[in-house]
């Protein structure tokens, strides 16, 4: 009996020892099939990062432009061109809107990547708002637009740009701020509504002896300070002055001083003052022909 007793026991300890043999057989084959299975798919990621191409490759398609009316996508896709050919997960959208916002006319840039349904960038842009044009005299072209926040936009780089009736006379390297453009909106609104006539040009090539014309009246304002402002508001005390001469022309009237308004009495008459303007701007006009093409004579090379 005890015999028989212990071959059953060892009977069944065989057959437990065998269960959790096959049990540890089936976890390692699911493991094998598992971690092959993970093998095989960081082998097809792997492979798809090296043989497919994730980067934007042809500046033409693969550059979307959108909110540009002035700026042409032309001039975007020539500032992007060095971002080309590159892994678009390792484009730095922040990098790229600085990039395009270089461009004079662009005042903010958005920039956003997309994977599929192909690479490419798609660039949506918020052009400057023009408020003035920018000559260097009178008798020249205007060569840019100021924009609401300073910004110059040459016209020869963006020539659909508007180029507003308001014109500001400076050198070829004045530089303006936003806070420059929102004091002089303010004092030409100002005197704009004081003499009923719109702002034909803002002088500034001499500093301190800025001018400004609204139609027939002609104002020296002296330097761009602080007092600027003080010495404007006494315009409206001048203009009812100027009202009852009617035979004299004024040439100027001097809001420079602090102590008083002197007005400059022109000795010839309304009509002979603008004879005399006609012709004074017929003549730089013709002088300044000859010389364009005098230098175009000279640039001709020689047979």
């Amino acid at each position: 009996m005890v015999k028989i007793y212990l071959e059953e026991r060892a009977g069944r300890i065989r057959g437990r020892r065998e269960k959790r043999k096959v049990a540890r057989n089936s976890r390692t084959r699911r493991q094998v099939l598992r971690y092959s299975f993970l093998f095989c798919l960081l082998f097809v990621g792997i492979a798809g990062f090296i043989k497919v191409s994730w980067s934007a490759v042809d500046p033409d398609t693969d550059v979307i432009v959108s909110g540009n009316h002035v700026v042409s996508a032309k001039q975007v896709r020539r500032i992007l061109q060095p971002f080309m050919q590159k892994p678009i997960y390792s484009l730095n959208p922040k990098e790229l809107e600085a990039k395009v916002q270089t461009l004079a006319d662009v005042q903010h840039a958005f920039v956003r990547r997309y994977l599929f349904p192909r690479p490419h960038i798609d660039v949506e842009i918020m052009e400057e708002f023009p408020w003035a044009s920018f000559s260097t005299g009178p008798d020249q072209p205007v060569s840019a637009v100021i924009s609401q926040t300073g910004r110059l936009v040459p016209i020869d780089q963006f020539p659909g740009v508007d180029q507003p009736n308001l014109k500001i006379y400076g050198h070829s390297n004045s530089q303006f701020s936003e806070s420059d453009v929102i004091s002089w909106a303010s004092w030409s609104n100002f005197i704009a509504t004081q003499t009923k006539h719109p702002i034909d040009f803002v002088d500034i090539r001499k500093p301190a002896d800025v001018q400004v014309r609204s139609g027939e009246l002609l104002l020296r304002l002296g330097a761009i300070d602080s007092m600027m402002t003080k010495r404007l508001s006494r315009l409206p005390s001048v203009l009812p002055v100027i009202a009852t001469l009617k035979k004299e022309s004024v040439d100027y009237v001097d809001l420079s001083l602090d102590s008083n308004v002197p007005l400059k009495i022109s000795k010839l008459t309304k009509k002979e003052e603008l004879l005399r303007d006609q012709q004074e701007h017929a003549k730089s006009t013709a002088q300044a022909a000859e010389t364009r093409a005098i230098a175009q004579q000279g640039s001709k090379p020689t047979m």
